[in-house]
């Protein structure tokens, strides 16, 4: 129904004076007919008092009239200390300018001529207000002295003139307010501070304080708290839930990206933004995620990484029949959280390409569900594998932007890494960035070493990673060359495949030959690989569609599907010598063995530290296994492949767990079991998501296809420990054919080929996280802890301003300000206006507001009177400064007219009620150029005088 318009009533009585009334509107008219007599004292009772309602009134209150204000309720649970804080509360409305009512209150409380004393504390049984005017008029009813009772709510009064009655009533008064609490210093001293501006460095701390808040949640055992630089992350992640539906967060590593995801999937749901959780994420995580998620209280369903990419199945008690039942219930109250989101990395290529029937199943299953207004979280320490089409893959699986101009909306695109680090719907956290934000907090021991603070501990980065690499003669080496110059290993049809140039920035499409590619790589893998992938050429059928003459194929022999260029009995003459001496060779021929054996004697038997070793091949993995074991009759060597009547294969999932808790048991609290490997050879299936912080000490003993893959490694021993002289150690092994420039053979070329494209890889990669992983050369020593800005390999003041604000330089510096004062921030008043100098040519006011739970920061062109848009860190950029900053001489009034315009101008645009927004923080920034031309006529003025 609509609602009804109440009307003002107002009755006069024989003297035609206001004698009652009703309705909204009835205290203004009382104001009106009666303020202006008051001479000496007026004296009122009310349960609220505000700023606006006493606007209302004092410009009809004579200028000699003394005003007190006698503030009491019935109800016991308003306590003296709130009262204050409700006055000031609408410090931070934004539709009435106060600042000029701020400063005729103040200069009545300077000349004596205000009062106001607290009466809810005594239990004064009053609920009526009334209205003293000197001892002339009484008037009473429900109106209270705030705007809502004096002009909006529907209220009653009644005046009376009886002397008797009137006298009564004030001796009443009189007696309550000498025994009650006097308000007036208080509300003096904090008004006055409000009125005359707080500093640059004030407001900008009260913006990092808010947009940092994340109210404290109690926690349960086994569930882990977030550290100072988590909370950062988390607030952020809120923000970006809330603006644009989802945010990407690239952590290093060992930062906690676990904790990370679970505290915003706790915090969506406590704040009734979602109801339940749909998590993705690699099996090996799965107990890791339960623990932080169920002990959070977090109603979620679990599925693995691989199920998305499965065929639809209509068997209810399949995994990816729950999932698509789940993405059908999808809607604005569910959260999708992906851990590892690079697994997706490649799904536009797939999507976009016109030459594949299928299209990604993975953006099939997710695009319904954002349809639904689902909420995404993606987490991952790597996002560039291969190109910056890796990039675009992953902002495809987050809700697309929305273009207010046009009302269409598209998926967030990212053209270069600085560009995908600028989106406001990314957060990149990379170790040197924690580090240097550890080292501002002031978190260093007594022996000058930086540590991360966690509940109940310290924990260390080591203190040094250290780079090394190592190169090997492969065997065979002239006579793989002259198998490939033959075409030996080529397909007889090449594979049409799609591939992103970044130089470019285009798709483009290309020829790939499996074999060929299988068989380099199995060469640069182990003897044993290479002879497995000859065995397979020898079996397979040629261009002509015959096997080997007079040669009976083995039952059961594997063979490539695709027939080879060159006739079985041709490629024989090369391979069959070839596989022979593969077969036969002893690790004495090995010289890439050699190499680890030694890397093995080094620290695990001369150190007894532990070596974690990176295959591609699970041939190689059971080569290394034997090799070592006989070799090394004193160290424990664990592998994550096995091998059963000649077939080899990946471990079960389960066996593979027990492998890893028995390779670094102290990393799998608070399931710890024996230690029982000191190496451990494992493939890239197990280096995600993995912690096995026991070790210090990885091989990547073959190389990885892509940059992300290479951090993925390192990442699961570069971890926060409790030992501060922990040094990481990562070997990379290279064939010495990479030396070789001026040889020009098929192999030689391939081989450097992938090795300058894995170098880019890291590079680009490492612009992004801010770290190194890999060199070319011997020995690189990368200081983790120290003087970091020093750091000539790592660049680290380079790489830190190339990511922008997007998670390091800017987000890094705002951070450590707030954690280096967070308890002044604590203390600081609820609402602040300030003034800063700036480097830009605008006049500009920067408003901090509050809209429900959500905090956000508005841009407003005071001159041009429009809204701008630009990220929070550029914004804070702006505001950033130092204890020392003065204020910029721009009047208090302009100041927050200026503020309360901005927001009036934003909740226009955004169609929402100006009621429903506080603002809480504000700075007026004054071109700096714009002081020295008041300076110069300043001088001139003086001059002419």
């Amino acid at each position: 129904m609509p609602l009804v318009e109440t009307p003002l009533l107002l009755g006069r009585d024989a003297a035609g004076r206001l004698a009652y009334g009703a309705g909204p509107g009835v205290g203004m008219a009382f104001i009106e007919g009666y303020f202006p007599q008051a001479q000496r004292v007026l004296r009122i009772a009310t349960a609220y008092f505000t700023l606006r309602g006493y606007q209302l009134g004092r410009e009809h209150i004579a200028q000699p009239a003394q005003l007190r204000i006698l503030v009491g309720h019935s109800e016991e649970k308003h306590a003296y200390e709130a009262v204050v804080d409700e006055i000031l509360a609408e410090l931070g409305q934004c539709q009435t300018d106060l600042m000029r009512t701020v400063a005729d209150l103040l200069q009545r409380i300077r000349t004596g001529q205000f009062f106001i004393r607290e009466a809810r504390s005594m239990r004064v049984p009053f609920h009526c207000k009334f209205y003293l005017i000197d001892e002339q008029v009484l008037w009473h009813g429900s109106c209270n002295y705030t705007y809502k009772g004096l002009k909006i709510a529907a209220e009653q009064a009644s005046a009376s003139h009886e002397s008797v009655e009137i006298q009564a009533w004030i001796t009443w008064y009189d007696e309550v307010a000498a025994q009650a609490h006097d308000l007036l210093r208080e509300l003096e001293e904090r008004l006055n501070k409000w009125y005359l501006l707080a500093t640059p460095f004030e407001a900008y701390l009260k913006m990092l304080q808010l947009l940092d808040h994340l109210p404290e949640l109690p926690q349960r055992p086994g569930v882990y708290p977030p550290t100072f630089y988590q909370r950062g992350v988390i607030a952020r992640a809120l923000r970006q839930e809330r603006q644009y539906g989802g945010a990407l967060i690239v952590a290093a590593t060992g930062l906690g990206k676990t904790i990370i995801g679970a505290e915003i999937a706790e915090r969506l749901q406590l704040a009734g933004h979602i109801k339940r959780t749909v998590l993705i994420a690699p099996a090996g995580v799965k107990r890791e995620w339960h623990q932080q998620l169920a002990g959070r209280d977090v109603n979620y369903s679990f599925y693995t990484s691989q199920v998305i990419f499965r065929d639809t199945s209509d068997q209810p008690h399949h995994r990816i029949y729950e999932l698509e039942q789940e993405i059908q219930r999808a809607d604005q109250h569910t959260l999708l959280l992906i851990d590892e989101a690079h697994f997706y990395r490649n799904q536009l290529l797939v999507d976009e390409s016109e030459r594949r029937a299928i299209r990604s199943r993975v953006y099939e299953r997710i695009r319904p569900l954002l349809a639904n207004g689902a909420r995404v979280v993606l987490l991952t320490a790597t996002v560039y594998g291969t190109s910056l089409k890796n990039l675009d893959s992953l902002l495809h699986l987050l809700p697309p932007q929305h273009d207010t101009a046009t009302g269409t909306s598209q998926p967030w695109k990212a053209t270069s890494a600085e560009k995908f680090l600028h989106l406001p719907v990314v957060t990149v956290l990379g170790l040197p960035h924690v580090l240097r934000l550890a080292n501002e907090r002031g978190d260093v021991d007594e022996h000058g070493r930086t540590f991360i603070q966690f509940a109940h501990e310290r924990r260390y980065l080591p203190p040094f990673l250290r780079l090394r690499t190592e190169t090997y003669r492969l065997l065979l080496q002239p006579e793989m060359e002259q198998a490939a110059d033959a075409r030996c290993f080529d397909q007889q049809y090449k594979v049409m495949q799609s591939f992103f140039v970044d130089e470019v920035a285009q798709t483009q499409v290309g020829l790939t030959d499996a074999v060929y590619n299988s068989t380099l790589g199995s060469w640069l893998s182990s003897p044993a690989a290479v002879a497995v992938s000859l065995d397979k050429n020898l079996h397979s059928l040629g261009a002509d569609g015959q096997r080997p003459a007079g040669k009976r194929p083995r039952r059961g022999a594997a063979k490539y599907e695709s027939p080879l260029f060159l006739p079985a009995d041709e490629r024989g003459k090369y391979l069959e010598p070839l596989l022979t001496v593969f077969r036969g060779s002893g690790i004495a021929r090995d010289a890439k063995y050699q190499l680890l054996a030694g890397i093995v004697a080094r620290h695990c038997v001369a150190t007894r530290g532990k070596v974690l070793i990176f295959v591609n091949r699970l041939s190689t993995a059971i080569y290394l296994k034997q090799a070592l074991r006989q070799e090394f009759a004193d160290v424990r060597v664990g592998c994550t492949v096995v091998s059963s009547r000649g077939v080899v294969r990946l471990a079960s999932a389960d066996l593979r767990s027990a492998e890893l808790r028995g390779f670094s048991p102290k990393s799998h609290y608070p399931s710890t079991g024996p230690d029982k490997y000191e190496v451990l050879i494992c493939t890239d299936a197990d280096g995600v998501g993995v912690n096995l912080q026991d070790c210090a000490t990885v091989v990547n003993y073959d190389p990885p296809g892509g940059a992300d893959v290479l951090f993925q490694r390192v990442g699961r021993i570069l971890r926060m420990t409790t030992a501060p002289d922990r040094d990481v150690h990562v070997y990379t092994l290279l064939p010495t054919i990479l030396e070789e420039t001026t040889n020009e053979s098929r192999l030689a070329q391939s081989i450097r080929r992938l090795f300058e494209r894995m170098t880019q890889r890291h590079e680009k990669s490492r612009g992004i996280m801010g770290s190194a992983a890999f060199t070319s050369s011997p020995r690189v020593d990368i200081a983790l802890n120290g003087d970091i800005d020093a750091l000539h390999f790592v660049r680290q003041d380079e790489l830190l301003t190339e990511v922008g604000g997007s998670g390091a330089a800017s987000f890094l510096t705002h951070s450590a300000t707030l954690e280096k004062h967070r308890a002044q921030a604590s203390q600081l008043p609820a609402y602040l206006l300030s003034t800063k100098l700036y480097a830009r040519a605008q006049h500009r006011v920067v408003v901090l507001i509050r809209q429900g739970p959500s905090y956000r920061l508005i841009c407003y062109n005071y001159r041009q009177q429009q809204l701008e848009s630009f990220q929070d860190w550029e914004l804070l950029d702006w505001i950033r400064c130092d204890s020392a900053a003065l204020k910029a001489p721009v009047p208090a009034e302009q100041v927050e007219h200026a503020a309360n315009e901005a927001v009036q101008r934003w909740a226009t645009e955004q169609q929402c009620s100006i009621e429903d927004i506080t603002k809480l923080s504000a700075v007026y920034l004054l071109p700096a150029n714009a002081r020295a031309n008041q300076v110069r006529q300043l001088i001139s003025r003086l001059a002419k005088s």
